[in-house]
């Protein structure tokens, strides 16, 4: 429920559910005043009063709503909707290019969700989709966005779809299914720290684009070409380093002492932030920068990269066990219907044949799901050189790579390094867990220096923040996976970050697994109330 809450706009409420004890179908059960008994806030409750009816709309049985005609045509001066019974609808169609009269520019932003919601209900395969997702707890994208597009162009197939109107589509999508994220149907046109520009994302803009290139091959639509657009220097503004005589004395005895650990935390701390802008300012590599301090070289050097990252993101202070107890299950559960072999073995091998163990199998699960994590997305595609075509297939191993036992570690650490050497790529921080997940031995590897750890889930906290410490790229192979873990997980958003429709669509399949979980353990025990 409280991820439904932040969705909506009203993290204020999340404390008063949990009191209250309101979970997603206690929420569907509230009656107005109830609600407004626990929101007295008008502003508040307004806005939670409409996504509870808009549920509950889709609870109930199929809406039934005026049959209206949604096309979107170039802006005019007058908006009207007309429900045409059969006799007039071939007529209606055969006019529909010379009919300006009615856009969905000009309806009202409170008024998008509704008109959406008749579309579907309009149509068969809308039905589908309301039907799946109420059901089953399933969300046909592709055959939604493809309606949507479809709609949106009939008429027309030169019809532009602009900026906001995209915006408004992806939001009435988020009222309709409230697990979505508006950001896997669109995500505008920005530019970078540098001053790149990036072109616009999500499955409603790629459908579309793909949809008019595919009209403008078969001749039913204009090539009106590309806008050229405007260069951009690089221009980034570091700020200066200030220090004193007694950070300048910590900083050369951390140069030559690795004996002394308390003092060795102590005077890391105390340099924390001069040692972070130098770093960056002097674009030192991270070989050098451990040659700098051999500390981080000594089997606990893990605990000075932590203390860095508070320095470098100090709001950030979660507790990484807690969200992947929420988490996890419903990583295997989403796995597991893609039908995906590796998926499969892992499940079978790390939770099948440990079933019996007299260790927590909630403990064997949450390892499973970080070596199923990764491969619930797409593999990248990557162009070198605009003639090879290399597809990663490797992705999980460079997230985590496990190995089953120890005496393989080398060859495998070995295999890879050539991986790199062939692709051109740079090796970056890395989880490896070895042996049985019942047990395993956890390692994180930075460059050639190996720490271990007392479980992967501490070696995914230090190899998460050693890429914001050492200011290091993620592996291109596994950077959705780890975008997905820095906005979902840490909940860190930065200017930087590049954008993946997949992150959001992964995350949605989870959020929508944990309420038909949810869904699933109440109706038992409401059947028995009966």
């Amino acid at each position: 429920m409280e991820d439904f809450l932040n969705t909506w706009g009203v993290p204020e409420l999340v404390p008063i559910f949990k009191e209250q004890k309101i979970d997603f179908d206690a929420f569907l059960l509230l009656k107005e005043e109830e609600l407004r008994t626990i929101v007295p806030q008008l502003g508040l409750f307004l806005k939670i009063r409409t996504k509870l009816q808009e549920l509950q709309l889709l609870q109930n049985t199929e809406v039934t709503l005026p049959d209206i005609d949604f096309h979107v045509t170039e802006p005019s001066t007058s908006c009207s909707a007309t429900t045409v019974d059969d006799n007039q609808s071939n007529q209606s169609c055969a006019s529909l290019n010379a009919s300006t009269s009615c856009t969905n520019e000009e309806i009202t932003a409170s008024n998008h969700q509704t008109h959406l919601l008749a579309y579907l209900n309009s149509i068969n395969d809308g039905k589908e989709i309301l039907q799946a997702y109420r059901l089953n707890k399933e969300l046909k994208r592709r055959l939604l966005v493809k309606l949507i597009i479809d709609r949106e162009l009939s008429g027309d197939a030169n019809r532009s779809i602009l900026k906001n109107r995209f915006e408004l589509l992806s939001q009435q999508i988020v009222d309709i299914f409230p697990t979505e994220s508006k950001f896997t149907y669109y995500i505008s046109p920005r530019r970078d720290a540098a001053g790149k520009p990036i072109s616009a994302q999500g499955k409603l803009y790629d459908k579309y684009s793909n949809t008019r290139k595919k009209y403008i091959k078969l001749e039913l639509a204009e090539n009106r070409g590309k806008t050229k657009k405007r260069n951009y220097s690089e221009s980034i503004d570091v700020p200066g380093v200030l220090t004193t005589p007694e950070i300048d004395t910590a900083l050369n005895w951390l140069h030559f002492n690795v004996g002394d650990w308390p003092k060795i935390i102590s005077q890391w701390k105390l340099t924390s932030s001069v040692r972070i802008q130098t770093f960056k300012n002097e674009d030192t590599t991270i070989d050098q920068y451990f040659d700098l301090y051999p500390a981080l070289k000594m089997p606990l050097g893990h605990e000075l990269i932590l203390i860095d990252f508070i320095t470098v993101l100090p709001a950030v202070n979660l507790d990484i066990g807690v969200k992947w107890d929420i988490l996890h299950k419903s990583i295997i559960r989403v796995g597991s219907r893609k039908k995906c072999p590796i998926i499969n073995k892992i499940i079978e091998t790390h939770i099948t044949e440990n079933e019996f163990l007299t260790i927590s199998k909630n403990q064997i699960e949450k390892t499973a799901a970080l070596l199923v994590l990764p491969l619930l997305f797409p593999s990248i595609v990557r162009k070198k050189k605009s003639k090879d075509i290399h597809k990663y297939s490797k992705a999980e191993l460079d997230f985590v790579m496990y190995v089953e036992k120890e005496e393989d570690l080398r060859k495998v650490l070995e295999e890879r390094e050539k991986r790199h050497q062939i692709h051109k790529t740079t090796e970056q921080p890395q989880i490896i867990i070895i042996g049985n997940v019942a047990n395993p031995k956890n390692f994180v590897k930075i460059n050639e220096v190996l720490y271990e750890v007392e479980c992967p889930l501490k070696a995914l906290d230090i190899c998460f923040k050693s890429f914001f410490v050492f200011n290091a790229s993620y592996p291109a192979s596994c950077e959705q996976c780890w975008v997905f873990v820095q906005k979902k997980i840490y909940n860190i958003e930065t200017e930087t970050d590049p954008s993946f429709i997949s992150t959001n669509s992964v995350y949605s399949d989870i959020l929508l697994d944990q309420s038909s979980t949810v869904e699933n353990a109440v109706q038992p025990v409401q059947s028995s109330l009966q």
